[in-house]
Order: structure tokens, then sequence, then C-alpha cells
């Protein structure tokens, strides 16, 4: 992966730790001194077309006030998913933005909490 973030991203002094994930892969990546997530996909397209769409929902929310979402980072060629050549196969990748916090899954699941995500995800609409 780092040679995708340096190549296509145009990235130096990379880290990058895999994160738990279903059926794509996330990695938490460090450059530069920046944060980010980087999402890869099998180069399939229902799973580009839903890439795809979350970009498009991203940069939409990109105009709300007050919320914060990640948002895509485009590559050195101003795309917001980059094909690359995996050991085994064709994938696409995407960068976003890293929002510091305790991911849902692994913070402790209170009323408070489920409340506070209820609002959020009413908001959202």
């Amino acid at each position: 992966m780092k040679k995708v973030l340096s190549q296509k991203y145009n990235f130096g002094n990379i880290n990058v730790k895999k994160l738990v994930g279903y059926d794509i892969i996330n990695y938490k990546v460090t450059a530069d001194s920046k944060n980010y997530i980087l999402k890869t996909y099998p180069d399939k397209k229902e799973k580009i077309d839903f890439a795809n769409a979350e970009n498009e929902v991203l940069v939409h929310l990109q105009k709300e006030e007050n919320i914060c979402y990640p948002s895509p980072v485009p590559n050195s060629r101003n795309e917001l998913l980059t094909p690359f050549l995996d050991v085994e196969s064709k994938k696409q990748a995407r960068l976003l933005t890293f929002l510091e916090g305790t991911f849902l899954v692994d913070a402790l699941h209170s009323t408070e909490l489920f409340k506070s995500f209820g609002k959020f995800l009413a908001e959202l609409d």
C-alpha cells in the first residue's frame, strides 16, 4: 500500500495500519503528518458504483455546517478512485480524511451513545 500511496498520491513518510473490515479492506494511513483512511475494493462494477456513490454523498455533505464528515481525497490525477494492481488482482482505492475519535464498534455502548447516534442519523436526512 505504501507504493500506491507514494506513486498515486505523492505521499512521503508513510505509515500504514490494516483495520478490521468486512467486504473491503481498510487501512489507517499516516503520511506527511496527516491521518487518512484508505479503502480498497475489488475492481468489480457493483463495488465501484457503491464507492462512487459514497464519494458523491460525502462531497455533498461537505456543504453541511457544524457537522464533520470525512472528505474524499483526490489522487495526483485529481481522481477520487485510484486503480492499482494488487498481488492477486486489479483493485480500486479511495482515500478519505480521518476523523479523530473512537469507532462505533469500539465505543462503550450506552443509551446516551445510541441516542446521540440516532440524533446524528436523523439530522443527516
